[in-house]
């Protein structure tokens, strides 16, 4: 890794930071739980192993994609275990989930939704910037392929990889702690848009300073 790319990652890392803060308070709000957070991982292509989740990766996972655009395209991904998805379901019915019904579902995207606002809004304010999201959907496959797919998407349209990743850990009250993934797919070169923010920030307060 080049000094240049250290410097991009980091800088993303930082974004992803709050981002990941915003994300677990949110969480934390809506289940009334303990949230923790891995520190976010910034990734320029899928690793061979994907370290950022459990043993049962190639299992297949239930995922919450958020699609955000137009303004800056991209997308946001939570994969959970079937059987995490189903202990998180029931901190929030209160009772035992033996299966995911329709309610369950709704839940669930509910949940996804309120996990990926908080990630866009608050990449949106870093940034200055007013981003979009549409309504999240799920599915359930072996997230080697769930994140293949979305990497060709990606490269068809910045013809790189660039996302983030963030592990989230949730107590619940009956002592099982449920984790889960977010990764978070720019379509755009967000970080160098930052840069060019902060530089013509920079220009402009050295101005200003001079004038007075």
């Amino acid at each position: 890794m080049t000094a240049k790319t250290e410097i991009y990652a980091d800088t993303l890392k930082e974004v992803y930071c709050f981002a990941a803060g915003h994300l677990a308070a949110s969480l934390s709000k809506f289940l009334n739980q303990k949230i923790r957070i891995d520190l976010p991982q910034v990734w320029f292509r899928m690793p061979e192993k994907l370290v950022f989740l459990d043993e049962e990766s190639k299992e297949p996972m239930l995922a919450i994609s958020s699609e955000i655009g137009p303004e800056k395209k991209g997308r946001i991904l939570h994969l959970l275990p079937q059987k995490s998805a189903k202990v998180l379901l029931g901190t929030v019915f209160g009772r035992k989930i033996s299966k995911l019904e329709e309610m369950e579902e709704s839940a669930l995207l509910e949940i996804g939704n309120i996990l990926s606002a908080s990630i866009v809004s608050s990449i949106a304010n870093f940034m200055g910037e007013t981003i979009s999201i549409k309504q999240p959907y799920f599915n359930v496959a072996p997230p080697p392929s769930i994140i293949s797919q979305v990497l060709s998407e990606q490269e068809r349209i910045i013809n790189s990889h660039l996302f983030c990743s963030v592990k989230t850990f949730i107590n619940t009250e009956s002592s099982n702690e449920v984790s889960f993934v977010s990764l978070f797919f720019p379509f755009f070169d967000i970080v160098g848009d930052i840069w060019k923010k902060l530089t013509i920030k920079i220009l402009y307060e050295g101005k200003r300073k001079k004038i007075t």
